[in-house]
């Protein structure tokens, strides 16, 4: 009453069509199967795009140009904060202070000229006809 089940091991073959993660971008630009002036429209559409978001910095660079004067900022509260407050208290004149607030009122400078969610459009994404929200 008690049966054996064997299995045997298929021949040695080409590897399955799909062995691994699928690509979900064709291999070809879709502006091949439109009619001319579909293709046309299409083009401009995406250049139209890519200078939309040239007018805008990167997330990322805004938020270590940000970085950059918080960590500037307490770097010189901390030269100029009492020991007990794990600082130097180092007066206005020691050169290590002079030298941290020309670093801060730079980069100050530097992220007061990067654009901010809520101010005016640029000139050149108004240009564009870009819809800026605040």
């Amino acid at each position: 009453m008690s049966e054996t089940v064997t299995f045997t091991q298929a021949p040695p073959g080409p590897q399955p069509a799909i062995s691994g993660p699928m690509s979900l971008t064709p291999p070809f630009d879709a502006i091949e199967l439109l009619p001319a002036i579909a293709a046309d429209r299409l083009r401009m559409l995406r250049q139209r795009a890519l200078d939309a978001h040239a007018v805008i910095p990167p997330f990322d660079d805004l938020r270590d140009a940000n970085m950059a004067k918080t960590n500037a900022q307490n770097r010189l509260t901390q030269l100029q904060a009492h020991p007990s407050q794990a600082g130097w208290n180092l007066s206005e004149n020691d050169v290590r202070v002079t030298t941290q607030r020309k670093i801060v009122d730079a980069l100050t400078a530097a992220a007061a000229t990067a654009p901010v969610a809520g101010a005016a459009p640029p000139a050149r994404a108004t240009a564009l006809g870009c819809v800026w929200t605040v």
